[in-house]
């Protein structure tokens, strides 16, 4: 990202807001590198759509090598001194710019995410409430669930790439970067 950035800056010198998305890994390096953009566009605010990224905790075991700070080689936020996990990597990001707005899209029980942090498809729901429960007082985070039925075997991964669902994420979407005070939690049952 600091090459990319390295490039984008001077690119666009009059930048008074940047909008990171990912999706999946994608989704996690949009909050993850958050702090990085912020302070390379000079403090501007920095608004994150997350899809199918959640910043959950592992349910089992420690993070595996390869994760995060493996294969990513990603380095914690400058004055995070307790950001040895995602969720608390994304509580601190939350602090720095309280105004940015960040949203998460996630199906309700993502059959990739979910066995990638230790939970079987019938506890991940409880994951994604918590982590609802968890961003209640803040505001500018919202949450756009899209409820599945596990059981199928069904693969259910990514939300932006069902093109069914656009008519209900892109307004959303589009609620949340243009400031409108009705953004919230949304739950599509398809």
């Amino acid at each position: 990202i600091e090459i990319f950035l390295e490039r984008l800056v001077p690119t666009f010198p009059e930048t008074e807001r940047v909008v990171i998305a990912g999706v999946s890994a994608g989704g996690f390096g949009s909050f993850l590198n958050f702090d990085p953009i912020a302070r390379a566009f000079g403090g501007v605010r920095v608004d994150v759509i997350d899809d199918s990224g959640p910043p959950i905790p592992r349910k089992e075991g420690p993070a595996p090598s390869n994760g995060f700070g493996g294969v990513w080689q990603y380095v914690a936020p400058q004055g995070c001194a307790d950001c040895g996990s995602i969720p608390k990597i994304f509580d601190y990001v939350r602090t720095l710019q309280p105004g940015s707005r960040y949203g998460l899209l996630t199906y309700q029980a993502d059959t990739t995410i979910a066995p990638g942090f230790g939970y079987a498809l019938d506890e991940f729901p409880a994951a994604i409430d918590a982590f609802e429960t968890h961003i209640v007082g803040d505001p500018n985070a919202h949450t756009f669930v899209v409820e599945n039925d596990y059981s199928s075997g069904e693969k259910a991964h990514v939300v932006m790439n069902e093109v069914p669902f656009e008519p209900q994420y892109m307004p959303w979407i589009v609620d949340m970067v243009s400031d409108d005070a009705q953004w919230g939690n949304h739950t599509l049952t398809p």
